[in-house]
């Protein structure tokens, strides 16, 4: 964290995904996400296919996407990388 941006009170959702791991996140998050071409019958797939490729979109609009019945996947995420800065004390607790 290199600054605090003041936005007042916003909404905070509960993510919750397939396997159970959960995550909290405002209107405002951008997702990577594709719908999953299961879902997608074979003469819809021609509308959607151009959204079968990875894209982003804000947690209202993938609320939408699952609440039409649409299988949304996310990619799974790597480690966050450690880099030298961890050297040096900032005064914040990490927990």
């Amino acid at each position: 964290v290199i600054g605090v941006y003041p936005q007042g009170r916003r909404p905070v959702f509960k993510i919750t995904m397939d396997d159970g791991a959960s995550t909290e996140a405002d209107d405002s998050h951008l997702w990577l996400y594709r719908l999953s071409e299961h879902t997608l019958k074979a003469k819809r797939r021609s509308i959607y296919g151009n959204q079968l490729r990875w894209r982003m979109a804000t947690t209202p609009q993938i609320e939408s996407f699952v609440s039409a019945g649409l299988k949304v996947r996310m990619p799974l995420t790597e480690p966050a990388a450690m880099t030298t800065a961890r050297r040096y004390k900032c005064g914040l607790d990490p927990y």
